[in-house]
C-alpha cells in the first residue's frame, strides 16, 4: 500500500472533538426533553386551572339555584301563614347568597357566550330582587292580597327566568368542564407520544453515534493490535488501512511508515549477509585453489613445467585473465618473465621480456623492495 505524504494528510475530527460533540449532542437532547416536559407541565397546569375554574362556576350556579329555591319556599310559607316573621331571616340570607354567587360568576374570566348568560342572570336577579322587595313591603303592611299578586305576577316569572339562566349556565359549565377534561387527556396522551418519540430518537442518535464513532475507534484500535502482532510475528509486509480522520489514523500511518523502514533495514541486512556469504565463499574457493597449487607444485620437479602449471592454475582458480612469474637474473639487475598464462604473456615470454629492478613498473618495484604490492 502506498503511503500518503504526511504534509497532505488533514485531520477532520480528532477524538477530543468527537467526544465533545457527543457530549454536546447528549446535552442538547436532555435540554430538549426537559424543555418539552416543562412545557407540558405548564400546559397541564393551565388546563387543570381552567377545569377548576369551570367546576367552581358550575358549583356557584348550583348554589345559586338552591338559594333561589329557598327564597321562593320562604316567600310561599310567609304568604301561606301570613306571617312576616317566618321569612324575616330566610329572605335576606337567600338574596345575599344569590348576590354573592352572581358576583363570583361575574368576576370569573368569561367567554362571550358565558358573559351573555351571566348578564341575563344579573337582569333576572334584579327583577327578582325588586319583586321580593315589593312582596316584603306589602306583607309588612298587611296587604297580603297585593303581596300574593306580586308573588304570582313578578316574583315567580323572575325566578323562572333566573332558573332558566342558571340551568343554561350549569349546562355550559358542564360542557366546558367535559371539554377541559378531554383537552387534559389529549395533552397527556400527546405528551406521552412525544416523550416516547424523543426518547426513541435520542436512543437512535446515541446508538448511531456509538456505531459511527466509538465502534470505529474500538475497531481501529483492534487493527493496531493486529498490526503489532503481525509485525512481531515477522510479517513486515503487513500494512494498516485506517480512515478515521483522527489521531488513530495518524498512528496507523506512522505504523505503516515504521514497518516500511523496518523492512528496508531487514532487507539491507540480508543483502549485506548475502554479500558477506559470497565473499566467504570466494575466499574458501581461493584457499582451495591455493591448496591445489601447492599440491601441484609439490608433485612437479621440473621448474619450467612447475612455473607454467602454477600460472595456469592461478588464472583458472582465481579467475584472473593473466598471471605471470618473474625471476631475477644472476646479476639481480632485471626481473625476467619466466611463465605467463595469457596469449599476450606468451608473446612477451617469447621476446624475453624483462624489467629493470627497482625502476620499471610494479614488478620492478616489488623486485627491488622485496615487499608485495
Amino acid at each position: 500500500m502506498q503511503e500518503q505524504p504526511v504534509h497532505l494528510r488533514r485531520m477532520r475530527w480528532d477524538i477530543g472533538r468527537k467526544l465533545a460533540f457527543a457530549s454536546l449532542l447528549m446535552f442538547l437532547l436532555a435540554l430538549i426533553v426537559g424543555g418539552f416536559g416543562l412545557w407540558q407541565v405548564l400546559l397541564l397546569g393551565r388546563v387543570a386551572e381552567e377545569t377548576a375554574r369551570v367546576e367552581q362556576q358550575r358549583a356557584a350556579s348550583l348554589e345559586l339555584l338552591a338559594s333561589g329555591r329557598r327564597l321562593i319556599a320562604a316567600l310561599d310559607k310567609m304568604l301561606a301563614f301570613r306571617d312576616v316573621s317566618l321569612a324575616s331571616t330566610e329572605i335576606p340570607v337567600a338574596m345575599g347568597s344569590m348576590k354573592y354567587y352572581i358576583g363570583s360568576l361575574e368576576s370569573a374570566g368569561l367567554g362571550e357566550e358565558q358573559g351573555d348568560l351571566v348578564r341575563g342572570l344579573r337582569t333576572a336577579y334584579n327583577n327578582l330582587l325588586r319583586g321580593v322587595s315589593d312582596v316584603d313591603k306589602f306583607a309588612r303592611q298587611g296587604r297580603w292580597t297585593d303581596a300574593s299578586a306580586v308573588m304570582g305576577q313578578r316574583v315567580r316569572p323572575a325566578y323562572s327566568e333566573l332558573a332558566l339562566y342558571i340551568r343554561r349556565q350549569a349546562l355550559y359549565s358542564l360542557e366546558t368542564a367535559a371539554a377541559a377534561r378531554a383537552q387534559t387527556q389529549m395533552v397527556s396522551q400527546r405528551a406521552i407520544v412525544i416523550a416516547v418519540v424523543l426518547l426513541a430518537g435520542g436512543m437512535a442518535i446515541a446508538l448511531g453515534w456509538r456505531q459511527v464513532v466509538f465502534q470505529q475507534i474500538v475497531h481501529s484500535i483492534g487493527q493496531l493490535r493486529q498490526g503489532v502482532a503481525r509485525i512481531a510475528s515477522g510479517d513486515l509486509t503487513y500494512r494498516l488501512y485506517i480512515r478515521t480522520g483522527d489521531e488513530i489514523e495518524e498512528l496507523g500511518s506512522e505504523f505503516n511508515k515504521m514497518a516500511a523502514e523496518l523492512k528496508g533495514m531487514v532487507d539491507t541486512l540480508e543483502e549485506r549477509v548475502a554479500e558477506r556469504t559470497r565473499a566467504l565463499e570466494r575466499r574458501a574457493l581461493q584457499l582451495a585453489a591455493s591448496a591445489e597449487v601447492a599440491r601441484e607444485a609439490a608433485a612437479i620437479r621440473d621448474v619450467g613445467k612447475l612455473l607454467d602449471r602454477v600460472v595456469r592454475l592461478i588464472s583458472e582458480q582465481f579467475g584472473f585473465y593473466h598471471a605471470g612469474v618473474f625471476l631475477l637474473d644472476e646479476g639481480k639487475e632485471y626481473a625476467v618473465l619466466r611463465a605467463a598464462s595469457s596469449e599476450g604473456g606468451q608473446r612477451m615470454l617469447a621476446r624475453g621480456h624483462r624489467l629493470k629492478v627497482g625502476e620499471v613498473g610494479i614488478v620492478g618495484w616489488v623486485a627491488g623492495t622485496g615487499r608485495p604490492r
